[in-house]
């Protein structure tokens, strides 16, 4: 009996499609796009052991990159993204392959995220995943590598908070498809914002998230708790049993930190780094998130990060009443 790939002179599906429970969302689709330098000639663009690597798998696919140097190229997994087993073998065949072929980072290269949150209510679990992004920012910035905080390809959230009108466009959008304003939006997003550590142009694209804070490092542990990690916030948004960006963020300030960590990201607490108190920045970058979402649903709010942040019944106040009565005690 002759398979049919065999007939057609094609190779065999790699695919499982199976789940995968070293994953904490085993079914979670995932695209990664890795960029390495060393990889092909400079003159003739192309080199044996890529081309070798191009016909010995079917789960990533190569291109050019104009912003890499010494025979850079980016590597992307294939498909719209993968999931369980799939994505456990695509990340130790790739990485098998970069080491032995000498495949290395700089630090123009980078490791990105696709994680996909297409069926996620913009009005809720998505915004409370911008909302957790934003809380553990600069803890994740920790763990991926402080040197990333500073590129120019990777731009903290709160040293760009003009993204934030864009996460609010998105969650205030009407469901009409006749609609072209939030498409063309996103679309302008992904010229000019592309280099934020996390990218909303990709929202237009393929309905994704891009994580852009790790470096090039050909590291497996590091590379699948970095996915675990965004699997985490991901969950727990999705999970949440709030029903409004004000509640959630109730839950993020009256919560201890470290419960919140313990929450979040599970078996993966001990690896976030636990700052001894949750920072101002952090909360104004919270509070103009629950304002600028409300602003964008059109519901009636009493106050705002710019007007009457410390009048009594402001969360903000509140938050500080509650801290200065622990602190009396």
């Amino acid at each position: 009996m002759a398979e049919l790939h065999k007939l057609l002179g094609k190779a065999q599906s790699e695919l499982t499609y199976a789940p995968d429970n070293a994953w904490v969302m085993p079914m979670q689709r995932i695209g990664i796009e890795i960029e390495c330098e060393g990889v092909v000639s400079e003159r003739t663009q192309t080199s044996p052991e890529l081309e070798t690597f191009r016909h010995s798998t079917m789960l990533w696919s190569d291109k050019s990159d104009n912003s890499l140097r010494d025979g850079g190229r980016e590597f992307v997994t294939s498909g719209s993204g993968l999931f369980g087993k799939d994505l456990s073998k695509a990340i130790e065949v790739f990485l098998v392959a970069a080491k032995k072929n000498g495949w290395h980072g700089s630090d123009r290269t980078g490791i990105h995220i696709h994680i996909d949150v297409a069926e996620m209510d913009t009005r809720t679990n998505f915004y409370f995943l911008c909302m957790l992004y934003a809380y553990f920012e600069r803890q994740l910035f920790a763990f991926a590598g402080h040197a990333r905080e500073g590129s120019i390809y990777c731009l903290p959230w709160h040293k760009a908070q003009r993204i934030l009108s864009t996460i609010a466009l998105v969650c205030g959008a009407k469901a009409n498809r006749k609609d072209k304003t939030l498409i063309q939006r996103l679309k302008e997003v992904q010229e000019r914002e592309k280099y934020s550590a996390v990218n909303l142009g990709t929202l237009g694209t393929y309905g994704t998230l891009e994580f852009r804070h790790l470096g090039t490092e050909l590291n497996t542990d590091k590379l699948s708790t970095w996915i675990n990690l965004l699997m985490c916030l991901k969950k727990f948004a999705k999970d949440s049993k709030c029903e409004t960006t004000h509640e959630f963020l109730n839950y993020l300030i009256s919560t201890p930190h470290y419960e919140v960590v313990e929450d979040v990201f599970l078996q993966y607490a001990g690896i976030i780094n636990l700052p001894m108190f949750f920072e101002i920045p952090t909360k104004k970058l919270l509070y103009d998130m629950v304002f600028l979402h409300s602003k964008a649903l059109e519901t009636e709010i009493k106050w705002s990060p710019e007007q009457g942040l410390m009048a009594k019944d402001s969360p903000f106040n509140l938050f500080l009443t509650r801290q200065t009565k622990k602190g009396a005690t």
